[in-house]
């Protein structure tokens, strides 16, 4: 969590949701201000929506988190401010089994790279009364 305390801002796509124990972090860290820009497979979507329909709500109304649907990337990609984080996952659990990251700005540039085109054609989650 320390890299998500770190930073401004948040691009992320990930395979499954946010674990548990780290949805009231993330969620303050949103509400302070952190831009969040969050693609999940529609699947996953539902799931959030459906668990923290509130928590959901307001921070799509705040403007602070932008939420779509796309299919996965095969692996969870975390982009901060100067920093990125790759996550693999156990295909039977779906539990994260590894997570790495880096400051590279190489790797930061790939990791743009890559999501700014997946970004483009994701489907947004409207918001709630919008």
């Amino acid at each position: 969590m320390t890299l998500l305390r770190n930073s401004e801002t948040l691009r992320v796509s990930d395979t499954s949701r946010v674990n548990l124990i780290f949805v009231d972090e993330i969620h303050d860290q949103i509400r302070s201000g952190m831009a969040s820009d969050a693609i999940y497979p529609p699947a996953v979507v539902e799931d959030i929506t459906s668990t923290y329909p509130d928590a959901t709500e307001s921070l799509l109304e705040s403007g602070q988190l932008t939420l779509s649907t796309h299919d996965a990337f095969p692996f969870g990609l975390a982009i901060f401010d100067d920093r990125i984080g790759l996550g693999g996952y156990d295909p039977d659990s779906g539990l994260l089994s590894a997570f790495v990251d880096t400051d590279d700005p190489d790797a930061r540039a790939w990791a743009l790279a890559l999501f700014d085109p997946y970004r483009a054609s994701a489907a947004p989650v409207p918001t709630p009364r919008g």
